[in-house]
Parts: structure tokens; C-alpha cells; sequence
């Protein structure tokens, strides 16, 4: 038993260790992480009082039947209207208001809007169509030749 000591030595700080990190969980850890799930239950509370900035697809087609039906057999089918053009809830409360328009696409380049999701890109699917935005119509909006919510119909 000459050799206890090392023994002893590494039992302590294994000890030490446990305890430490015990203590520091305790402290980091939300009190009301893991109530009702792996998350902070606080944090519904939070999430309630925010205000609410979308409207959902529904507002969207009570209004514009006409583009949901010219949507609704493309490929951009399953793509939420405010996937696109911004949140839309200001919008569907006060339609004629200009300051409450989900108009997102209009203030952005076609990098930004179109090649957010069709610039190209190895880590795409390959179903998704892909576009060089900088060979591809460089000085061209995308809807100069694509239907925005139909765009395999060219114009």
C-alpha cells in the first residue's frame, strides 16, 4: 500500500471535480429548465410578450386568392408567403396602410431575395434549382423573366 497515497491524491480530486462542476451547473442552470421539457419554462412567458409580427398564410389568401391559386401548382408551393416578404401581420390589420406592406423583396438585391435560396451553392438539394447569379442575367431582376410565385411559367 505504499502507493495508497496516489490513490487518495486522484480519488480527491476526482471528488473536487464532481463537486465543482455540481456546484457551477447549479448555478448556471435557469430554476426553470426542464419543468415541462428541455427548455427554460420562463421562457414561454417571454416569448408571449413579444409582439406578434406574422400573420400566417391564411391572412395572405383571404386577400390574394388569385396568387395562392397561381402558387399553389408550382414549385414554390410549400414556401410561406412571409418566407418572402416579411412579416405580415401589420399588413393583414391594415391593408391600405403603405407603411405596414410586406414589401422585403422590393428593398433587396436579387442575391438577397431569389439567390437566398437559388444562388449556387454544394450544400443545396439537388431538386432545388441553382442559378450563377453572376453569369446568370447579371444587370436583370429575376422577375423580369420569372413569375415570382410561379417561376418555371416564363414571361
Amino acid at each position: 500500500m505504499k502507493n495508497a497515497r496516489h490513490v487518495l491524491r486522484l480519488a480527491a480530486i476526482l471528488v473536487v471535480g464532481v463537486t465543482s462542476f455540481i456546484v457551477v451547473r447549479r448555478l448556471l442552470v435557469p430554476a426553470t429548465f426542464g419543468e415541462i421539457g428541455h427548455y427554460r419554462a420562463a421562457a414561454i412567458e417571454q416569448i408571449k410578450s413579444k409582439p406578434v409580427r406574422h400573420a400566417g398564410a391564411d391572412a395572405c389568401v383571404d386577400c390574394h386568392s388569385d396568387v395562392s391559386d397561381l402558387k399553389s401548382t408550382s414549385k414554390h408551393a410549400g414556401i410561406h408567403c412571409e418566407s418572402c416578404h416579411g412579416p405580415g401581420a401589420a399588413h393583414a390589420e391594415d391593408p391600405d396602410s403603405a407603411d405596414a406592406r410586406p414589401t422585403r423583396h422590393l428593398a433587396q438585391p436579387r442575391r438577397l431575395f431569389c439567390g437566398a435560396c437559388h444562388s449556387e451553392s454544394i450544400s443545396r438539394p439537388p431538386f432545388m434549382r441553382q442559378v450563377h447569379l453572376e453569369i446568370h442575367y447579371p444587370k436583370q431582376p429575376c422577375t423580369d423573366c420569372h413569375q415570382s410565385h410561379h417561376p418555371e411559367v416564363e414571361k
